[in-house]
């Protein structure tokens, strides 16, 4: 299943910019990001983890494309292009990233879509890569020659001395489970808890549930993807926060519990008890924008089942004060469970899962993954054209069939739906209940 992220990015019509410009563009830029020349070369058996490797072969003409929206060139017409692109895995042949210029746009301007490999990159990442991407020229296209990829006989010693080291690094996660018994009892409540129970304490009604009510979301993903972008003003959202004593996050999830209560609401699959969202956090320092997924989790409650609007914001707000507070997941512990795993059984356990379409039959523990970054506040642009937004779109994966990303971009919040078609067919109707809810919480 593709794990890669995108950004779909629209410029200005004033210059014309085309595929030619855009390739001398990023040509000047590539030597800021190292990563876009790095491959993965895998390890014999599958009993370690691909290692990153500078390509040799590497070709800035394979990662730039071109595509065209056909006439009349509408939004949507836009959309279901770009949703037919995000939907194809990039090719682990090469490094993992694409571009493509899209023209044929009825108010003319030209679109950028950049995939990008999930293993390679987070949210922070994402925006650091926009930011060189679109920033200011520093440099020629670095033409400086790599060294040949290592053979199966180098890998394999690779995966051997990566062997040698797994008891220890089995040791380091047994020792981080302990120093993490608080967490680990956390989701044993997770386990024990009634999504239904109304009484007690604010905190323990705000655990959230290891199994999240079910919803159309909830299953397995097909090929297909449906897409909408859409934004809302950054001043307004402050507004919002500053009136409620609440953080633009709060605003951010409030607005996505009140869209999708009214999505379903529509639909008349609302469940009766809080839909639950996986909220991504990055655990990288301020100063740190090496390229790299560094980012850990919460399962945060959203009160879809709360009518009025400023009680579902302070709803909100609470259940995000209590999930910070006890739903992270130890970043220590994610990323060493992840280093145990060989990815010869991952493999095989993801393909047997499929096989019997678990995701269909048992309820995992979020509805929706809801991710909230900051973007670059200054202008960007692009062989001199101006970039008019930068909308998110995220991956999805089999049981959690809904993403819906944020990212800030001057005076903006810019918002990506990504779905499985299936599970969302109508995604600029979600858009639209997002954008409503955002009116009413501002009107209020």
């Amino acid at each position: 299943m593709p794990q890669h992220v995108a950004t779909l990015v629209t410029l200005e019509d004033k210059p014309r910019v085309g595929r030619d410009e855009v390739r001398r563009a990023v040509a000047e830029r590539i030597h800021l990001l190292t990563s876009f020349r790095e491959r993965l070369v895998e390890v014999p058996f599958g009993f370690d983890h691909p290692y990153w490797v500078e390509d040799p072969d590497f070709d800035l003409d394979y990662h730039i494309r071109s595509a065209r929206v056909p006439p009349p060139g509408t939004k949507t017409q836009l959309l279901e292009l770009v949703a037919g692109i995000h939907a194809r895995p990039l090719d682990r042949g090469h490094p993992l990233w694409e571009m493509y210029v899209i023209g044929g746009l009825r108010r003319r301007g030209v679109a950028l879509l950049i995939k990008l490999h999930h293993s390679s990159i987070d949210g922070t990442s994402g925006g650091e890569v926009i930011a060189k991407l679109f920033g200011a020229a520093s440099g020629s296209e670095d033409n400086g020659t790599a060294g040949p990829l290592p053979g199966a006989s180098q890998m394999l010693l690779k995966g051997m001395q990566g062997l040698v080291r797994r008891p220890f690094d089995t040791m380091r996660v047994v020792r981080d489970s302990i120093e993490r018994r608080p967490w680990i009892e956390h989701v044993g409540r997770m386990a024990g808890s009634d999504p239904r129970r109304s009484v007690g304490d604010a905190e323990t009604a705000a655990v959230p549930y290891l199994q999240a009510p079910p919803t159309r979301f909830n299953a397995m993903v097909s090929a297909k993807r449906s897409l909408a972008v859409g934004c809302i003003p950054l001043a307004g959202v402050k507004t919002i926060k500053n009136a409620h004593s609440v953080t633009v996050n709060d605003v951010v999830m409030a607005i996505c519990a009140g869209g999708l209560r009214r999505y379903l609401s529509m639909h008349d699959e609302l469940p009766e008890e809080p839909l639950q969202a996986v909220v991504p956090m990055s655990v990288r320092s301020e100063d740190d924008f090496d390229l790299g997924n560094q980012v850990t989790g919460m399962i945060a409650k959203l009160p879809t089942d709360v009518s009025e609007p400023l009680a579902r914001l302070r709803a909100t707000a609470d259940s995000m004060g209590i999930a910070k507070e006890h739903d992270i997941v130890p970043p220590e512990l994610l990323g060493g469970y992840t280093q145990l795993t060989m990815p010869v059984f991952v493999t095989a356990a993801a393909r047997i899962a499929s096989r019997f379409d678990w995701a269909d039959r048992v309820r995992p523990p979020m509805n929706v993954v809801i991710s909230n970054v900051h973007g670059p506040r200054h202008a960007l642009a692009m062989a001199g054209a101006a970039v008019s937004n930068v909308y998110p779109l995220s991956t999805i994966f089999d049981g959690c069939a809904l993403n819906i990303s944020v990212h800030s971009y001057r005076a903006n919040l810019e918002i990506g739906i990504a779905s499985c078609a299936e599970a969302l067919p109508d995604p600029a109707h979600l858009m639209a209940a997002l954008e409503i809810e955002y009116e009413e919480l501002a009107a209020l």
